[in-house]
This record gives C-alpha cells, sequence and structure tokens, in this order.
C-alpha cells in the first residue's frame, strides 16, 4: 500500500511541476488496488553493453590510471548513475559483437590481452580492457543481473560450455583455478544466457531451420544447475515464420528474443535523422514505433499455439530509435531529445500491456555512440556537450564549459516549463526541455563520453554546475518520465483504471503544439 501511497502521490508532484508552466497538463488517474493483474517483470527495464562507438570504452571503462574520476576504472559518475536506475538486468558483449567475441582474449591481465578487430563495427582495434572479469565486476557494482552472450557465429559449443565454467564453477577444475590466478576467487553468477544473436543476419545469415539444432546443442552444455536461464534468438520484425520454427524447440529455452528498431522512414537506407527533423517524422517515428505492439501481439499468439500455460518469455532484447549518423560524425553517433523519451515511454507502456509474455526488453546501455541529449538552458551553465545544465546521457556528459554551437535555443524564460514549443526553438523540434537533466532507462541511452573533453581540466563538473545539483534535476527527470509510462511503473497487482497508456504521449503532444503560450 505505502508503494500504491507513493506512486500516487509522484504523480501529483508531477502535475504540480507541470502547473508551474505558463500553460498547464490537467491529467488524472484511479489506481484499483484490488484489481488482480499480471506481474510487470524488472527486467523489462533491462539494457545491453555492446563493444560499439564509445558505447564501453570511455562510455563506462576509462581505467584505472585515467584523470577522470573512476572506481576501478569504471566512470564513477555512470557507475553512480546506474546505481540510482537500479538497472535489472545487463546484456553483454553484444549485439553482433557477441558472435567475433572470444572470451580467452578477455581474461587475465589487460597489458597482456591482445589487440583484435571489431568486424562489424568499423573493423576498429579493441585492446579487450573490457572483458570477463570487468563486466561481471561491473554488474556486481552496479548491482543487476547478468545476461551472457555466448559466441554461436564464430565460436563452438566447446568454447561456451568453458567460458560459463570459467565464471561459474566453485570446483578446483583448471578452469576455476585459472579464474582466481586471474584474481576472482568465488564464482560468479551467470543469469542468463544467449544463444547467439541475430543468427538471421550478422550471426551467420541462418534459416531458423538452421540455427535451432545449434541452440539446442549449446544450450545443452551451457545450462547450468545453478538456474541460468537459456535465450533463443529470436526473429527480426515481422518474421513470423521464424517464431513457428523456433517453438518446436520451447522444451529447450527458456525466453525467446524479438528485435525491432524504430527507424523514422522505415529504410534502413535513410533512417532519418536524430535532430532538425520535420512535423512529418515526428509523427512517423511514433508511429513506426507503435509496430511494436501488433508484432509482440502476434508473435506471441504464434507461441500461445503451443505454450497456452505462456512458461516460455519473450524477450524484446534489442529495441529503441536508430538514425542516420550526421554528416562528418563519428559511426552510429546519434543525439536524443525529446522524441526519444517518448518512445521510450510508449514502448514501455506496450511492454506492460503484454507483461504476460514480455518478461524482458534490453536497450543500449550507452551505446549508439557518443551522441548528446539536446537542450537549452542558461548559456553560463550549458555542458558543452548536452547543451544544458543537467546530468545527462547516464552520466557520462562531463565535458568542459567551451560552448560550441548552442542547439535549439529558446527565447522564453529558461526553467519556467519542461519544453520550450515550436516557437521557442530554432526549428521547433530538436529542443526537449530546458528543466533539469539526468535520464532514465531506455530514454536517453546512446550519448557516449567525448574523452577529449571528459579528461578536461573541468572532469569534475558538467557545465560549472556541481554533481550534487546535476542529479536533483536528473531525478526531476527521471520523475518526469516515470509519469510518461501512465502510472504503470508499479507493482505486479497494481493497474491503472481510465488511463489510456498512450495518453500521456497524446498529453505532451497536445502540449507541445501548443507551445505553452
Amino acid at each position: 500500500m505505502k508503494r500504491i501511497l507513493r506512486t500516487v502521490v509522484a504523480a501529483a508532484a508531477i502535475i504540480s511541476l507541470a502547473a508551474q508552466s505558463e500553460a498547464q497538463i490537467h491529467a488524472s488517474a484511479v489506481v484499483d488496488t484490488s484489481a488482480p493483474g499480471v506481474r510487470i517483470a524488472p527486467e523489462i527495464y533491462g539494457q545491453f553493453a555492446e563493444q560499439l562507438g564509445e558505447g564501453i570504452t570511455a562510455g563506462i571503462w576509462v581505467g584505472e590510471d585515467s584523470s577522470i574520476p573512476n572506481i576501478h576504472g569504471y566512470r564513477r559518475d555512470v557507475v553512480e548513475a546506474l546505481q540510482a536506475l537500479h538497472v535489472p538486468v545487463l546484456r553483454w558483449p553484444g549485439g553482433c559483437y557477441a558472435d567475433t567475441y572470444h572470451w580467452r582474449d578477455g581474461i587475465g591481465p589487460r597489458a597482456q590481452r591482445p589487440i583484435t578487430l571489431n568486424k562489424w563495427w568499423g573493423n576498429n582495434e579493441e585492446h579487450n580492457a573490457f572483458g570477463t572479469y570487468e563486466y561481471f565486476d561491473f554488474a556486481e557494482l552496479i548491482g543487476t543481473k547478468t545476461f551472457l552472450n555466448v559466441n554461436v557465429g564464430t565460436g563452438t559449443a566447446g568454447e561456451a560450455n568453458d567460458w560459463v565454467e570459467y565464471v561459474t564453477s566453485p570446483s578446483n577444475s583448471r578452469l576455476a583455478q585459472l579464474r582466481r590466478s586471474n584474481g576472482r576467487q568465488q564464482p560468479w553468477k551467470v543469469d542468463y544466457v544467449g544463444i547467439g544473436n541475430e543468427m538471421w543476419g550478422c550471426g551467420g545469415n541462418l534459416t531458423a531451420a538452421q540455427y535451432a539444432p545449434l541452440m539446442r546443442m549449446f544450450g545443452t552444455f551451457v545450462r547450468q544447475d545453478n538456474g541460468s536461464k537459456i535465450i533463443a534468438v529470436g526473429a527480426s520484425g515481422d518474421d513470423y515464420s521464424w517464431t513457428e520454427e523456433m517453438m518446436k524447440s520451447q522444451d529447450k529455452m527458456d525466453v525467446l528474443g524479438l528485435h525491432y528498431y524504430t527507424l523514422p522512414t522505415g529504410d534502413w537506407s535513410h533512417k532519418g535523422a536524430a535532430v532538425g527533423f520535420s512535423k512529418d517524422e515526428w509523427a512517423s517515428t511514433f508511429a513506426q514505433t507503435r509496430r511494436i505492439e501488433e508484432l509482440i501481439t502476434r508473435h506471441s499468439a504464434i507461441m500461445d499455439k503451443s505454450d497456452p500455460a505462456k512458461k516460455v518469455g519473450l524477450a524484446v532484447d534489442e529495441w529503441g530509435t536508430w538514425y542516420d549518423t550526421p554528416p562528418g560524425a563519428p559511426a552510429l553517433r546519434q543525439d536524443n531529445t525529446l522524441r526519444d523519451a517518448l518512445v521510450a515511454a510508449t514502448n514501455f507502456n506496450i511492454f506492460h500491456r503484454h507483461a504476460d509474455r514480455v518478461r524482458m526488453a534490453n536497450d543500449q546501455l550507452t551505446g549508439l555512440c557518443g551522441g548528446r541529449q539536446q537542450g537549452a538552458g542558461d548559456r553560463r551553465n550549458r555542458c558543452a556537450r548536452c547543451r544544458r545544465g543537467g546530468l545527462c546521457c547516464l552520466g557520462q556528459c562531463r565535458a568542459d564549459r567551451s560552448g560550441g554551437r548552442r542547439v535549439g535555443a529558446g527565447r522564453g524564460k529558461a526553467g519556467t516549463g519542461f519544453w520550450p514549443g515550436p516557437d521557442r526553438s530554432e526549428n521547433g523540434f530538436d529542443e526537449p526541455f530546458r528543466r533539469g537533466g539526468g535520464s532514465a532507462p531506455g530514454a536517453v541511452r546512446r550519448c557516449a563520453v567525448d574523452k577529449r573533453q571528459a579528461e578536461s581540466r573541468h572532469a569534475g563538473q558538467v557545465g560549472g554546475r556541481p554533481e550534487a545539483a546535476m542529479k536533483k534535476g536528473g531525478r526531476e527527470w527521471a520523475a518526469l518520465f516515470k509519469f510518461g509510462l501512465g502510472l504503470s511503473l508499479s507493482a505486479s497487482k497494481i493497474r491503472s483504471r481510465g488511463w489510456a497508456p498512450s495518453a500521456p504521449d497524446r498529453a505532451l503532444r497536445r502540449a507541445w503544439a501548443r507551445g505553452y503560450k
């Protein structure tokens, strides 16, 4: 009951914050505490980290000798931000990278680890400083469950078996002793094991009929008595035949995946811009992201045929927005706006509605590389990277105060409202809000750190404001984000009544159109 009251009070607080604006949003919700409901799995708010761009290197890992404040080599600001978010599960090492990653390259003294090439992300040289020890240590540090994705594409079942034994065995086996010699006495726990990644694409261009036997074989060797759950590669978007085939092996898996990214245009050759987009692209982005509800519904219906008890969960283990890389920018870089926050809220509401089958979802933790959260704010206190004085991008934007091109500069009074409206920015759609900063699971996630700026003499501050003040701004944004979920972040048996899950999005779009005049 206390949790319920806290939820209602939090909603009232956000409405109060909105009331401080020149125009108000009026919203109400009734929470029926006696109504039965499906449990919403915490893993729905999961993340994944992949070695692409600066998603891990410089984004999470900077090394113990870095001038950036760190905890055993992990960025202190990122660790603290993720601890505050209570990330439930973290998938690693990919992504496409998983099916070229050989775990022995990432163990032992870091100076002795080999340099390898990252085939899928620019053939970049990888020094493997962030390996098995670093991943599991990081997971313990932020208090999250582990999701280890083994290499099926270029690996073997034996290699996967050895990796799991190295990580989890309490015995005196050769591999367990190797782990101890590398500095870890007690075994770690593997909560989930992913059997390959996107086997229909970068994992090997296989059919479901070709992959299913591999999934059964790998799963046989990596399944442990300690309760690790097996996650099988699922379909890409609307490939329903993939799900049909994989469900023939439902007794050999615990969860089946599904990948779907939101592209404003729906065209991978021309995805659309992250900022400076038109009204039409704003609308088409939400039309595209809402397609995921149909995908979940139809894949679930196929699963129901052979699994009416819903023993096999569905994991949307890759989702989010994906835009074109700006000209001249590093590969995979994209910036974030209010549009991305609303996309995240929309997707979470959809996941909640299908919580009877959707048991996990994983959005990129820091990753599609080095973007920034767009916003305005006081010229003197703007972060040089995110253009405002808040703790953005999961705490990674620790830039200097050198300024730079002002993005979406507003003409109204700073701090008077959450969103400026189309008459208060350069193009009306690339400035998300003025107030606060921070991040929330899945909403502001693609902004990796600019290493050059982060290692500047201002590394201890963002935009000249103390970290404590920025954390306060972060809480304001996190609270807004939760309100955007339509009060559906509550516990398993709480169900909102008289509240359409998409209502927050509609209300925000109406507010945006009014411009808070």
